[in-house]
């Protein structure tokens, strides 16, 4: 292919050795974040990119009749044989925050409208910056669940050490943190 313009834009021939050579990946962690999210968090891992298999979508949200996001999941579960399924969730999602979500569909809407409403008493006694925060931290930790319920994982828990983890990342801080769930 020869050289040549269009307008603006110029086509040129690709050279060989233009992408590097790739060596064989073997990703052992499934990350499930944010369409709108940075690539810092993925960062704070300290991991290879072929170390790590990634899915982005909205509000990191596991919807069991959304094919891409179902079908990530159990190839990096049953094909992939990941041992880490990571969920993270960012501060300032604007997907997730408390106020209503005009313009996102269902079955997403309702996912975080149940969940507010779960949570309602909780998030009342919050400041609205607040309510945010923990809006996400929520949903991170109803993603989790999701996750376990889907079959291919049940059964990869039951059989291995497949291990799921819920992390949010804080971009003013560019830092990522662990959820843990404490005393009920």
């Amino acid at each position: 292919m020869s050289r040549y313009n269009l307008g603006r834009y110029a086509i040129q021939p690709l050279r060989s050795g233009f992408f590097p050579a790739l060596r064989q990946r073997n990703p052992q962690v499934l990350w499930i974040g944010c369409s709108d999210s940075s690539e810092g968090e993925t960062a704070a891992l300290g991991l290879d990119p072929g170390e790590m298999i990634v899915l982005r979508n909205l509000g990191n949200m596991i919807i069991e009749n959304d094919l891409s996001c179902v079908t990530m999941l159990r190839y990096a579960v049953d094909h992939l044989d990941v041992n880490h399924i990571v969920v993270c969730g960012h501060y300032g999602c604007g997907l997730v925050k408390t106020a209503s979500n005009q313009g996102l569909e269902d079955p997403w809407s309702s996912v975080l409208d149940a969940l507010r409403c779960r949570h309602s008493s909780d998030l009342d006694r919050l400041p609205s910056p607040e309510q945010d925060r923990y809006m996400v931290l929520l949903n991170v930790m109803e993603q989790a669940r999701a996750i376990r319920r889907d079959i291919s994982v049940a059964n990869a828990m039951q059989k291995r050490d497949l291990m799921i983890h819920t992390l949010l990342y804080d971009r003013v801080h560019d830092s990522v943190g662990r959820v843990v769930e404490v005393g009920g």
